[in-house]
């Protein structure tokens, strides 16, 4: 402010002389050589004050470009320095979010294949829960008897319900695969949108980066100082990130637990349901053993009884045979005491002979009434076999088409694979 003070002082005397000079001029007025003097000396102050100002704003100039470029030089390496730091967490972050978002799809895929395990493991039990039904449905044509409320019926009842239980189970386990794969995939998107942001941002600092003055396309922004009021500050943009990888993580872990609780209740339902296989097989093996041994039984009393039928119809035929036979003698012996019964006057004699006579009619006629009761026994035993038999052939119809059914029904029961292979 001194130079320009000095400036306008000697600009201002020089104006007055001026202004004095006309009027000097004018009166033909001439200076002194005092005032010549003076007026010298002014104007080698006057430039010599000039220059120092001169070379004062020079010196200033020098010295403010000299360390405007120092400081902008140094501004420029800081900025490059942070642009490369930057560059270095967001390619860090990205990686991380890579290796989340890597580890997350394979979470996926496997909770896909437990998923698709665990459909076919549940289409698998149709098979069976079928025949289960079947089997219980068939065993209901047993006929009186054997119509009965045995183990085997317990064993199928018992197997349709697990069956039941086993198929409700996997549905649920099912629809939880469906919802942890929804949680995994919206963790598996949010990772991947927070890369795709990490990976323009990226891009975007590191052609920051690459800039040089000389760079084309380079322009001046008169809002480019602005702080955008959406911007986020470095903590927030760290902890976002750490979120959607905790959270995929978090989504994975509950995957896994999953995937391990599927594989152990599809190990122990299998084991429950080859158990309970087992003991129903072992029901009907037993049931059908029992059925065979009692139709064996049957048909050996059948045998015996029908060889007792052939043997008491002989008896019977033979006590008919020997009651026509008395017929004979007794006509013969009634015949003799009626023609004795014709002897005239005394000698119409109760002698020896017609007591013999008398007692010979009494036996036969005996004979023949033992013989008859004898044969309405024999009778009476023929038509109690004949009852057994028929009785025993209706029973071992009853058994066959028991062990018809049940035989089908292990026949049928071979058509499903659900047993694991022993160990």
């Amino acid at each position: 402010m001194g130079c320009v003070t000095r400036k306008e002082k000697g600009r201002h005397t020089t104006s007055k002389k001026k202004n004095q000079q006309p009027s000097t001029m004018a009166g033909n007025m001439k200076y002194q050589v005092r005032d010549w003097q003076q007026h010298n000396d002014r104007l080698i102050h006057t430039s010599r004050a000039n220059r120092d100002d001169s070379n004062t704003v020079r010196a200033t100039a020098a010295d403010l470009s000299r360390n405007a470029q120092y400081d902008l030089q140094k501004t420029q390496r800081e900025v490059q320095n942070q642009l490369t730091l930057r560059i270095d967490d967001i390619a860090t972050r990205e990686a991380d979010l890579g290796k989340s978002m890597e580890a997350t799809f394979k979470e996926i895929g496997k909770l896909e294949n437990h998923m698709d395990t665990v459909r076919s493991a549940n289409q698998a039990k149709d098979l069976p829960l079928e025949i289960a039904k079947q089997c219980t449905e068939w065993r209901r044509s047993r006929m009186t008897i054997d119509n009965v409320k045995d183990d085997v019926e317990r064993q199928l009842t018992k197997e349709e319900q697990l069956l039941n239980t086993i198929k409700t189970t996997l549905d649920r386990r099912e629809a939880d695969c469906t919802e942890q794969l929804r949680l995994l995939r919206s963790a598996h998107h949010q990772l991947e949108q927070d890369k795709g942001d990490k990976s323009q941002a990226l891009s975007l600092d590191m052609s920051c980066n690459d800039m040089l003055t000389t760079t084309r396309g380079l322009n001046n922004f008169a809002s480019a100082t602005r702080i955008d009021p959406n911007s986020v500050h470095v903590p927030d943009w760290d902890n976002y990130t750490d979120d959607n990888i905790g959270k995929a993580s978090r989504e994975q872990n509950t995957s896994e637990m999953l995937r391990e609780a599927i594989d152990a209740y599809l190990k122990s339902s299998t084991d429950a349901l080859n158990a309970q296989t087992n003991a129903t097989d072992d029901a009907f093996n037993t049931r059908i053993s029992e059925t065979a041994a009692a139709k064996h039984l049957d048909e050996s009393n059948l045998s015996k009884t029908r060889s007792e039928l052939a043997e008491q119809a002989q008896t019977i035929a033979d006590l008919e045979r020997l009651i026509q036979e008395q017929d004979g003698p007794l006509k013969m012996a009634e015949t003799r005491l009626n023609t004795r019964s014709r002897r005239p006057n005394v000698e119409l004699v109760h002698d020896t002979a017609q007591d013999k006579l008398i007692s010979e009619v009494n036996q036969i006629v005996g004979v023949i009434e033992r013989l008859k009761l004898q044969q309405a026994e024999a009778e009476s035993a023929h038509r109690a076999l004949v009852r057994a038999e028929n009785s025993l052939l209706q029973d071992i119809a009853v058994k066959t088409n028991s062990l018809e059914i049940d035989n089908r029904c292990m026949s049928r029961r071979q058509q499903f694979k659900y047993r694991s292979p022993s160990k």
